[in-house]
This record gives C-alpha cells, sequence and structure tokens, in this order.
C-alpha cells in the first residue's frame, strides 16, 4: 500500500511538471519496491528514513502548492 501511494505522488508529480517531487519519490519508489520483494529488509534505519521521507514529501507538497522552492 505504501508503495503504492509513493507510485501516486511520483505520477501526479510528474503530470504537474514538479521534477523534484517526481525524482525524490522515485528513489523513494524503488528502495519500497525492493523492500516489498523482500530483497531489503525493514531495518530501523531504513523505516527512520521512510518516515522522514513522508515530512520531506509533505514539504515538497507544501511548496509546490504555495508557488515556493522547497528546502534542499
Amino acid at each position: 500500500a505504501i508503495f503504492r501511494c509513493a507510485h501516486s505522488i511520483k505520477g501526479g508529480s510528474g503530470a504537474f511538471g514538479l521534477s523534484y517531487i517526481t525524482n525524490f519519490t522515485h528513489v523513494l519508489e524503488a528502495l519500497l519496491d525492493s523492500m516489498r520483494e523482500g530483497k531489503v529488509k525493514p531495518t530501523r534505519p531504513i523505516v527512520d528514513a521512510l518516515l522522514k521521507s513522508v515530512d520531506i514529501v509533505t514539504q515538497m507538497v507544501h511548496a509546490a502548492k504555495d508557488g515556493t522552492t522547497p528546502p534542499d
């Protein structure tokens, strides 16, 4: 389910030309796909990174909505 959400965000951002979101979620999607396939195990550092990625994507979406540039 998390993979599908990342995939949908990637597709939607691509449709609107928000390449910084598309690029970020592409990497996120690749990690989630590897986890789904059992190639990568959900370790604490990986789960922490996934949780942080939610904050980052949220900031990017808010920046797109506000017409601003997201922080690096």
